[in-house]
């Protein structure tokens, strides 16, 4: 039976015990992650009840070690890496700018990709730095979370040219309401 039910967390505990020789602290792999100690025996407790063919030992007072087989795992789009998250980030932004309620959390999107907040307030730098060049300021409203300026052209723009390289996955699909998908070829002309 496949698993399919992974985070990347999960898996990021997995790639490094998996790349160890020694057992892995959770002191260690909390480090390395960028979550809570808690966070992690919560993560192993969850992971050793999907695990089919492995499991993942703790042993007192050293640490955590994975035997067996993980061939049973199956990767799904809920992982992501720094690129990704980037991406993520601002596909996220630029999709909330047209609705009512335009703001969110950073700690919804730290759960919804399954990282820490602090990961999110890093990759934050670099979504910054990427809506810029569009003349797009991430802002923030207290207690309400993060959003950009609706700036109509500039989304436009940015869209558009995140859409068009190809060093990303972003598909310009994703940013349309039906509506507009319905009229996709009028916006091709335009651009």
């Amino acid at each position: 039976m496949i698993m399919t039910n992974i985070n990347s967390r999960a898996l990021n505990i997995i790639n490094i015990l998996l790349n160890s020789d020694q057992p892995v602290s959770s002191i260690a792999l909390s480090q390395e992650i960028g979550c809570s100690t808690k966070t992690i025996q919560s993560e192993i407790k969850l992971l050793n009840k999907e695990l089919k063919n492995a499991q993942i030992l703790s042993i007192r007072g050293v640490g955590y070690k994975l035997e067996g087989s993980i061939d049973d795992i199956n990767i799904n789009s809920d992982s992501y890496n720094d690129i990704d998250r980037v991406h993520y980030i601002i596909k996220t932004l630029l999709i909330l700018s047209a609705k009512e309620s335009n703001s969110i959390r950073i700690e919804d999107l730290a759960d919804s990709m399954y990282v820490s907040t602090s990961t999110i307030k890093n990759d934050l730098k670099e979504v910054k730095k990427v809506l810029a060049k569009y003349n797009i300021e991430v802002l923030t409203k207290h207690k309400q979370g993060i959003y950009i300026e609706r700036i109509e052209e500039n989304i436009i723009k940015c869209i558009i040219d995140l859409c068009i390289k190809s060093d990303n996955e972003l598909n310009l699909n994703e940013f349309l309401s039906d509506e507009v998908k319905n009229n996709i070829f009028i916006i091709k002309k335009l651009y």
